[in-house]
């Protein structure tokens, strides 16, 4: 795994965000990382609401795709790793980034965000953040009309078990063993991702004024 440090971060701050783009997008057959928004791509469009929020340094995971996606990111305060074992699915990638923010004793918590989530707005990741805290739970997932789901957010007691996933699930596996430490907050926006073409030309950058 390869790391590219990031221009000095202002302030430490305690909520770190992971944020996932090291898939390969077979479903639609290039990379979704690179698909075209008003301003940018669609990661930097998704990489612009996470640091829009101001919870905490951005980690960028990146895989499939690195050489394409690595010379077109805008410069800013954030880091990028480069997956090298991406293809063992998104739980593999994960655990990375974990293993990545651990050493960071000012990290209390991590949220996970996806590279593909377009409708995601720095609002809803900080209504995340707010009800988590004041739940007390240790583990948050965004609850949608379809599912649930990242975003979600994993208190620095459950980081040594994140860094253990290795399946496409990510962290469902940890979630459903610990229902009751699990708080669920609605975040309707985290519904509308980008698999395929399809999913793109429905719900995609039409009307994303960024």
């Amino acid at each position: 795994m390869k790391s590219y440090p990031p221009e000095e971060i202002a302030r430490p701050m305690e909520t770190a965000i992971l944020l996932l783009a090291a898939g390969a997008s077979r479903r639609m057959g290039s990379p979704k990382q690179l698909l075209p928004m008003v301003q940018g791509t669609l990661l930097d469009h998704v990489l612009g609401v996470c640091q829009e929020a101001r919870l905490g340094p951005v980690w960028v995971v990146l895989g499939a795709y690195a050489d394409q996606i690595l010379p077109g990111l805008p410069k800013g305060t954030y880091h990028v790793l480069v997956h090298e074992a991406w293809a063992e699915g998104m739980g593999s990638s994960l655990a990375a980034g974990i293993r990545a923010i651990s050493p960071l004793p000012e990290i209390r918590e991590v949220m996970i965000v996806l590279a593909d989530q377009v409708k995601l707005s720095s609002d809803a990741l900080c209504q995340l953040l707010d009800a988590y805290r004041a739940s007390g739970k240790s583990m948050a997932v965004s609850v949608f009309e379809d599912g649930s789901g990242p975003p979600s957010v994993f208190d620095r007691r459950w980081f040594e078990e994140l860094t253990q996933l290795s399946s496409d699930e990510g962290a469902k596996p940890l979630v459903k063993a610990h229902p009751t430490a699990l708080l669920r907050v609605a975040i309707p926006e985290a519904a509308v991702d980008v698999d395929t073409w399809e999913d793109w030309e429905r719900r995609g950058d039409r009307g994303l004024e960024v």
